[in-house]
Protein backbone atom coordinates (compact mmCIF):
# COMPACT_ATOMS: atom_id res chain seq x y z
CA UNK A 1 0.00 0.00 0.00
CA UNK A 2 1.74 3.24 -1.08
CA UNK A 3 1.75 6.25 1.23
CA UNK A 4 -0.47 9.07 -0.01
CA UNK A 5 1.51 12.33 0.04
CA UNK A 6 -1.75 14.28 0.45
CA UNK A 7 -2.72 12.30 3.59
CA UNK A 8 -2.69 14.03 6.99
CA UNK A 9 0.28 13.41 9.31
CA UNK A 10 -1.86 11.15 11.53
CA UNK A 11 -3.05 9.26 8.46
CA UNK A 12 0.51 8.87 7.18
CA UNK A 13 1.67 7.56 10.57
CA UNK A 14 -1.18 5.05 10.50
CA UNK A 15 -0.14 3.89 7.01
CA UNK A 16 3.49 3.47 8.11
CA UNK A 17 2.43 1.37 11.10
CA UNK A 18 0.13 -0.74 8.92
CA UNK A 19 2.96 -1.35 6.44
CA UNK A 20 5.33 -2.38 9.22
CA UNK A 21 2.83 -4.99 10.46
CA UNK A 22 3.17 -6.91 7.19
CA UNK A 23 6.03 -9.40 6.96
CA UNK A 24 9.16 -7.72 5.58
CA UNK A 25 10.17 -8.58 2.03
CA UNK A 26 12.12 -11.77 1.51
CA UNK A 27 15.66 -11.34 2.74
CA UNK A 28 14.67 -8.45 5.03
CA UNK A 29 14.18 -8.42 8.79
CA UNK A 30 12.20 -6.21 11.19
CA UNK A 31 14.00 -5.49 14.47
CA UNK A 32 13.39 -3.08 17.32
CA UNK A 33 13.90 -2.31 20.96
CA UNK A 34 14.58 0.37 23.49
CA UNK A 35 17.98 1.97 24.00
CA UNK A 36 19.20 4.50 26.54
CA UNK A 37 21.06 7.12 24.48
CA UNK A 38 22.01 10.80 24.57
CA UNK A 39 22.45 13.11 21.59
CA UNK A 40 25.01 11.67 19.12
CA UNK A 41 24.74 8.19 20.65
CA UNK A 42 24.51 5.15 18.41
CA UNK A 43 22.17 2.18 18.22
CA UNK A 44 23.48 -1.06 16.71
CA UNK A 45 20.43 -2.72 15.14
CA UNK A 46 22.23 -5.98 14.47
CA UNK A 47 21.42 -5.62 10.76
CA UNK A 48 24.04 -5.51 8.03
CA UNK A 49 22.25 -2.56 6.42
CA UNK A 50 19.15 -0.49 7.23
CA UNK A 51 16.48 0.33 4.63
CA UNK A 52 14.01 2.06 6.98
CA UNK A 53 14.14 3.10 10.62
CA UNK A 54 12.12 5.15 13.07
CA UNK A 55 12.89 6.52 16.54
CA UNK A 56 10.44 7.64 19.23
CA UNK A 57 11.55 9.38 22.43
CA UNK A 58 10.14 8.07 25.72
CA UNK A 59 9.90 11.58 27.20
CA UNK A 60 7.43 14.24 26.03
CA UNK A 61 8.76 17.38 24.36
CA UNK A 62 11.78 15.56 22.97
CA UNK A 63 12.76 15.07 19.34
CA UNK A 64 14.59 11.89 18.39
CA UNK A 65 16.02 11.86 14.88
CA UNK A 66 18.36 9.67 12.88
CA UNK A 67 21.33 11.82 11.96
CA UNK A 68 23.30 9.07 10.28
CA UNK A 69 23.25 5.43 9.21
CA UNK A 70 26.41 3.39 8.75
CA UNK A 71 25.66 -0.23 7.88
CA UNK A 72 23.33 -1.35 10.66
CA UNK A 73 24.22 1.43 13.11
CA UNK A 74 21.94 4.44 13.65
CA UNK A 75 23.30 7.72 15.00
CA UNK A 76 20.76 9.46 17.24
CA UNK A 77 19.94 13.15 17.41
CA UNK A 78 18.12 13.88 20.69
CA UNK A 79 16.96 17.37 21.56
CA UNK A 80 14.58 19.26 23.84
CA UNK A 81 11.76 20.84 21.82
CA UNK A 82 11.10 23.53 24.43
CA UNK A 83 14.64 24.94 24.47
CA UNK A 84 16.06 23.54 21.15
CA UNK A 85 19.14 22.15 22.91
CA UNK A 86 20.82 18.78 22.57
CA UNK A 87 20.20 16.26 25.37
CA UNK A 88 23.51 15.26 26.98
CA UNK A 89 22.12 12.70 29.45
CA UNK A 90 20.96 9.30 28.22
CA UNK A 91 17.21 8.78 27.88
CA UNK A 92 15.15 5.86 26.60
CA UNK A 93 14.47 5.85 22.88
CA UNK A 94 12.21 3.29 21.20
CA UNK A 95 13.37 2.19 17.76
CA UNK A 96 12.34 0.01 14.83
CA UNK A 97 14.37 -0.82 11.75
CA UNK A 98 13.94 -2.88 8.59
CA UNK A 99 16.94 -4.06 6.66
CA UNK A 100 19.23 -6.83 5.52
CA UNK A 101 20.35 -9.25 8.24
Amino acid sequence: MPIDKNESVAGTQKQIIEQMLYAPAEGKKLVGGVASKANAGTINTGLASVDFAVLTPAIALRAATITGIAGGVLTVGLSDLATPTAIAAAENIYWLAVGTP
